[in-house]
């Protein structure tokens, strides 16, 4: 009994402590991060990467968010990022809010 006791305990502490830690390494062409500015003039967003605290900006394209979009999206929101690489610029290809 003391060792199922032990192994439950084990196992519990691995999935409680393992999970959203590494969220970001999850996705290699993905960031989750919050929202720091939106700047809908020049087509662009930076974050707060939620792994390392950094801040990331993203170039958007017009096919990404619609102006309905730009207006529902605001500072301090939590969203998803999925992006390619252009040069030394990130291109948000899908935003999603996570809530």
């Amino acid at each position: 009994m003391k060792s199922l006791l032990t192994v439950s305990v084990l196992i519990f502490s691995l999935l409680f402590f393992a999970g959203p830690a590494r969220a970001c390494s999850a996705f290699p062409d993905g960031h989750i991060g919050i929202v720091l500015e939106l700047d809908k003039a020049s087509k662009s967003l930076t974050i707060s990467d939620g792994e390392t605290g950094n801040p990331i900006t993203f170039s958007v394209e017009d096919t990404v968010l619609s102006s309905m979009e730009w207006g529902i999206l605001s500072v301090q929101q939590p969203i998803f990022v999925r992006y390619r690489v252009e040069g030394d610029q990130l291109i948000a290809t899908e935003i999603k809010r996570l809530n």
